[in-house]
């Protein structure tokens, strides 16, 4: 099936009508003439390949004006093309001599300094090292042979394996105590004697003191009993005893909006907000003020309001039934109200 030429920019192909647009192309929205002349007669075109107007006309659309080949080989084509044409001008080429055979030969390019065929010799092929032999090295443990790895070919790899690096790291060794002379087997090599006892008087020092005596104290901000070595001189029982003493004593960067009152409880010095009415420096001295003694069997308890008197249910019922007067049932038949 040949292409048919309508006019100057229209042709059919198929039944099918293209247009010529800008390039000088023949398509439609959707493909290229060239394209489906192509593809009908070859079938589909492989990817990375374009089809190539032999003689350069675009509007030549027939099968034997079409070539099918790579994008690299169709800009090479057009390139000659356009060269032949006078579009794009040639660059002038020089003549060298090669330095290796002699020959003269033309190039573009100015550092060219080989002909094609020198260029195209062989590289030498590369040179292979001699095999080196792995190094060897008697184990200190096992006494057995063992190869060294590029990463073990240091001097301190000297023992086959982890267990035999673990059992030189403890190994046993006899020795003999220079103070009492006698025989032990000592787990390092820098132990001299067989106990702490022969080590500090081999080196001189007094033997280890006893345990020593404690005494009790009393604290400076709590006022409790605390034992302590007799060799210390602590003030306080605790740590949180020592610093509140120092927060209020000795600190000076007290907030302005905070001021040292005295607690209603157990009289200790505590900080509050000027803003507040606390009186209190703690939630367990709250409380403890709170505490009173019910009004039925005399234990003392906590209440949860200040109206309440007894410390359980069966002493509030108790304490209700003393408190209700007690009332007149009306006979039969006469109303409430008019009872006495």
């Amino acid at each position: 099936m040949e292409v048919e030429i309508i006019d100057d920019t229209h042709q059919r192909f198929n039944g099918v009508n293209y247009r010529r647009n800008k390039r000088g192309w023949y398509q439609t929205p959707f493909t290229a003439l060239q394209r489906d002349v192509w593809e009908f007669h070859n079938g589909a075109i492989p990817k990375g390949y374009e089809i190539h107007h032999i003689d350069g006309d675009k509007s030549n659309n027939q099968i034997e004006n079409l070539q099918c080949v790579t994008r690299k080989a169709h800009r090479r084509l057009h390139v000659e093309l356009d060269r032949a044409k006078g579009l794009i001008a040639s660059p002038p080429k020089k003549y060298f001599i090669c330095p290796k055979c002699g020959k003269e030969f033309s190039s573009v390019r100015d550092d060219q300094k080989l002909c094609p065929a020198c260029r195209a010799k062989p590289k030498p092929e590369h040179v292979i090292k001699p095999f080196r032999p792995r190094r060897f090295r008697t184990c200190i443990v096992c006494g057995k042979p063992f190869k060294l790895t590029p990463l073990k070919r240091r001097n301190d790899y000297k023992t086959c394996s982890p267990e035999c690096h673990e059992k030189a790291q403890r190994r046993i060794i006899e020795k003999i105590c220079p103070v009492c002379g006698k025989p032990f087997r000592g787990h390092h090599s820098w132990q001299k004697t067989c106990s702490p006892e022969c080590g500090r008087k081999l080196s001189g020092n007094s033997p280890r003191p006893q345990k020593v005596e404690r005494v009790v104290s009393v604290c400076l901000w709590c006022g409790k009993e605390f034992e302590h070595l007799i060799t210390q001189h602590p003030k306080f029982c605790s740590r949180a005893c020592a610093d509140t003493f120092r927060a209020l004593t000795q600190r000076k960067d007290i907030k302005a909006n905070q001021e040292l009152r005295v607690c209603a409880q157990c009289g200790k010095p505590f900080l509050a907000s000027k803003s507040t009415a606390k009186i209190f420096c703690s939630k367990e001295c709250r409380d403890e003020s709170r505490k009173r003694a019910c009004a039925i069997c005399g234990k003392i308890f906590l209440p949860r309001n200040s109206k309440q008197k007894t410390c359980s249910p069966e002493c509030g019922r108790k304490l209700s039934s003393k408190k209700l007067p007690q009332t007149k049932r009306a006979p039969a038949g006469e109303p409430f109200w008019l009872s006495s």
